[in-house]
């Protein structure tokens, strides 16, 4: 080989012989003879490739184009790659995870990590890279710095309208949804349904957004959930919550005594509606105390009240059904309260306005609380006839309604108490 001719070796099974490193040949291919030390000793030879150089060090790319692994990022993995020397096997060592991976014949390599992997990271990170040839020559390692992102904890939510249930009048007005993020953290999406909405950053690490009342239309009602994102640098956590959205406001009915006509005198009057999907019925009579009524639950409700009397005339119900988001409806109804002696027996066994009662009492249509639209002025004496009950349906024909009575003006007590109920309920 080459210059080199060393002494005879003994011979036996197996024989070797050593090179001095200063008697290496250059990389490349050289013959190697041996011949048996005797006359005509036979001889062998063959060629030999000697390659002592160590290949270069890898070159490394940039990870993910910029040497910063984004939280975003980190969620997919990363691949680290370079190109080294054909056909050597590149060691990659990333936060003390090492990869082996092989050169192409065009010197293209890469090496895969996973997300538990890239998450250990954090700030700086250090990649080496080194090349073993297939000679086995190991050459000098390359580094890089990798920044990882590490994610920023998620923010907190301060409870969305204080229940986490938005109702007609907060949607109307537009909804604050506010809370606080981790220091550092560059911004904060909102997104609730398919709506999305950019908080302001404030003092003390607090953020807020407002989703305005248009914006509650394309949310829609129903369940939904609000999530609350960080985003830029080390963004990516979010948190999240259930959200009710409910603006629809109770429907309610009620009545008076079932009819809306109370006698002055009448006792434990029953004042009942309904209410379907409210959880509480507030009701009150002219402007006396209110009470709250309890709603059964197929959506009745009912209360009692000692009296409505003593003052005859028109007087006014209110009646307010919430529900439990908070949506209320208010609806408010009118009942007669008619005075107690507008109705005699007469010897007959029916019940009729009768001549001597008109002649013994003073009856005003103001006494009834109706307004005296045709006939007498408001506190006329109608006590001169019989005929001159006919004014009190009269009186309401400004409301379209025709008045219904004898030729007398003599009413059965039920055609009266009828025709009140008509002039006041319209039916």
């Amino acid at each position: 080989m080459g210059d080199f001719q060393p002494d005879r070796v003994a011979v036996g099974t197996n024989w070797s012989v050593a090179v001095p490193a200063n008697l290496v040949p250059a990389d490349g291919t050289q013959a190697v003879q041996a011949t048996i030390a005797i006359a005509d000793g036979a001889r062998a030879s063959r060629e030999v490739r000697i390659d002592a150089t160590p290949p270069a060090a890898p070159a490394i790319a940039a990870i993910e184009g910029d040497n910063r692994v984004t939280v975003a990022e980190a969620a997919n993995g990363a691949t680290i790659a370079g190109t080294a020397e054909g056909g050597a096997t590149v060691l990659v060592n990333w936060q003390g995870i090492e990869r082996n991976v092989t050169a192409d014949g065009g010197g293209r390599w890469s090496a895969d990590f996973s997300v538990p992997e890239v998450a250990a990271g954090g700030a700086a990170t250090s990649v080496t890279a080194v090349a073993v040839d297939t000679a086995g020559n190991r050459g000098p390692a390359a580094t890089s710095t990798v920044f990882v992102e590490r994610p920023f904890a998620a923010p907190a939510i301060n409870p969305i309208t204080g229940d986490w249930v938005v109702n007609l009048a907060e949607a109307s007005g537009g909804v604050v949804v506010s809370g606080t993020h981790a220091a550092g953290v560059a911004g904060i999406e909102v997104r609730i349904g398919g709506v999305a909405a950019a908080a302001a950053l404030g003092a003390g690490n607090s953020w807020q957004a407002t989703i305005a009342a248009g914006q509650w239309q394309a949310i829609g009602d129903g369940n939904t959930t609000v999530v609350v994102t960080n985003t830029g640098a080390g963004g990516g956590a979010a948190a999240q919550h259930a959200l009710a959205v409910d603006r629809v406001p109770p429907a309610v009915s009620a009545t008076v005594s079932a009819d809306n006509l109370v006698l002055a005198s009448e006792r434990n009057v029953l004042v009942a509606g309904t209410a379907p999907g409210a959880a509480s019925v507030t009701v009150q009579a002219d402007v006396g105390a209110a009470q709250q009524v309890g709603v059964a639950a197929d959506g009745g409700w009912s209360t009692t009240y000692p009296t409505l009397g003593p003052t005859p005339g028109l007087h006014l119900l209110t009646v307010r059904a919430v529900d439990a988001a908070g949506n209320a409806t208010e609806r408010q109804v009118q009942y007669l309260i008619q005075p107690s002696n507008l109705l005699s027996l007469d010897g007959g066994g029916s019940e009729t306005l009768s001549s001597n009662l008109i002649t013994s009492d003073t009856l005003t249509l103001s006494s009834l609380g109706f307004p005296a639209t045709s006939g007498p002025p408001p506190g006329a004496d109608l006590s001169a006839s019989a005929s001159a009950m006919t004014f009190i349906p009269l009186a309401a024909q400004a409301d379209g309604i025709a008045p219904r009575s004898d030729s007398t003006g003599s009413l059965a007590a039920t055609s009266l108490l009828d025709e009140m109920s008509r002039i006041q309920t319209g039916f």
